[in-house]
């Protein structure tokens, strides 16, 4: 049902920006983290790339619109074709919208 729904009436303001607060805090969150810091320098450095990409490509999500998300998921996501599993917080709602824009905007990126 939420897929569908996102499908016609994409998201919010509200919701994408929760969702860039997430994908932001945990990108942030990884810089802090050594291991993560090796890993993704590393990584750079076979690839040739810098650090100057990864800042890129968080501005790219930052200045996303929900109609661009939203463009993009019905490029590429079909309903048929997926299985969402979804947990309820304690109040019984469905904590899907916020999760699953944040995965459109990754998928974007790929």
């Amino acid at each position: 049902d939420e897929v569908a729904k996102a499908l016609k009436d994409g998201f919010t303001d509200k919701e994408l920006a929760a969702a860039k607060s997430g994908f932001l805090q945990q990108r942030l969150q990884a810089r802090a983290q050594d291991a993560s810091v090796a890993s993704r320098w590393l990584s750079y450095l076979y690839y040739g790339q810098t650090f100057a990409r990864s800042q890129a490509f968080e501005d790219q999500v930052m200045a996303l619109k929900p109609e661009d998300v939203a463009a993009a998921m019905r490029r590429h996501i079909d309903p048929a074709k997926i299985f969402i599993g979804t947990e309820q917080n304690t109040d019984g709602r469905v904590l899907f919208r916020e999760l699953f824009v944040a995965v459109v905007i990754v998928y974007i990126h790929l």
